[in-house]
């Protein structure tokens, strides 16, 4: 629809005749679309965050179920072990446009705003809440602190590259903020410390 017919039949030619089909399931065909429209329109960055959006919110409705994780388990954490599981639907691009909005308003049938470059750097989070994918623009703070989760998903590393950006109390204060709202959101799944392993001898 922000495309057109035409040049979205165009442009869906162009990547098929560069990237033709190799695999068994056309299930994933398309998962590099957006490169696609980045190398055809380089000055519509956009038109790239917009089809990952799409692609990424189809993604996020077939990831595997998660279970709703109350505050509850919260009291007997041993946050000093604690490691954050998020939702395999979770799925994460660095923001440099309003694609989001674009996104929205098509979606919405609303007024559509021009395509525009963001004042401050951000990223897109797209996962799925029970039967809803969803997608969020968050801040560069807080986007760093997801993907340094994949990397290391102890809240004690998540705590320790907080203050080093933000300093030791509003880090900390940041962290505990961040926790509860992927919790509510269901973003993190499960808080592992391993206090529900049997020890052997």
């Amino acid at each position: 629809r922000w495309l057109g017919d035409d040049a979205f039949r165009e442009a869906a030619i162009s990547h098929i005749v560069g990237h033709p089909p190799h695999a068994w399931t056309l299930d994933h065909y398309g998962s590099d679309f957006a490169d696609t429209l980045l190398s055809l329109y380089p000055r519509n960055p956009d038109l790239r965050e917009l089809a990952w959006i799409e692609w990424s919110l189809s993604e996020a409705f077939v990831a595997a179920d998660t279970r709703a994780l109350s505050r509850d388990v919260l009291a007997g954490v041993d946050w000093d072990r604690a490691c954050l599981r998020l939702t395999p639907s979770l799925r994460l691009l660095p923001a440099t446009t309003n694609a989001d909005q674009i996104w929205f308003a098509l979606d919405n049938d609303m007024t559509v705003p021009q395509g525009a470059m963001l004042d401050a750097p951000g990223g897109f989070a797209v996962w799925r809440k029970g039967f809803h994918s969803q997608l969020d623009r968050v801040d560069a703070t807080t986007f760093d602190a997801l993907c340094s989760l994949r990397d290391d998903a102890t809240f004690a590393s998540l705590c320790d590259r907080l203050v080093d950006r933000l300093g030791e109390d509003e880090g900390v204060r940041r962290a505990g903020m961040l926790l509860a709202q992927w919790m509510d959101a269901g973003i993190v799944a499960d808080i592992d410390d391993g206090s529900d392993e049997t020890s052997m001898d």
